[in-house]
């Protein structure tokens, strides 16, 4: 379950983290991510946390490429792009970011939660 995690400017990185774990209780608390997906986004940022930044950073880069299906250097070039953003920008940026990766959450609860739901409907042999 990786998202991009401090990349780059530490403040940033931190928005980010509250933004999203905002998001994720919300989410949580409506029934439509499991409550797991909370504490687990909770021990990735920690882990995050205990790395140097740049490390952090490169991985987060490698991270979005991969689930973008870009160059590492694309990927590093369009994350410089957010953080030179004005505040207001970056902010916007990272609440799409969040709300996108909590929009795969969702849907990925939904799709266990309605095949647990068929499989409990099927008669046994």
């Amino acid at each position: 379950m990786p998202i991009l995690v401090r990349a780059g400017n530490h403040r940033i990185a931190v928005l980010f983290e509250s933004l999203l774990l905002r998001r994720v209780v919300q989410a949580v608390e409506a029934g439509e991510v499991p409550a797991d997906r909370l504490a687990e986004l909770q021990a990735e940022f920690e882990a995050s946390q205990a790395k140097p930044q740049e490390e952090s950073h490169a991985e987060a880069v490698r991270d979005m490429a991969e689930r973008l299906a870009m160059p590492v250097l694309e990927a590093e070039q369009a994350l410089a792009a957010i953080e030179s953003q004005p505040t207001m920008i970056r902010e916007l940026l990272m609440r799409r970011i969040a709300e996108k990766w909590l929009e795969t959450q969702r849907e990925a609860y939904e799709g266990r939660s309605s095949q647990t739901a068929q499989n409990r409907l099927k008669p046994h042999d």
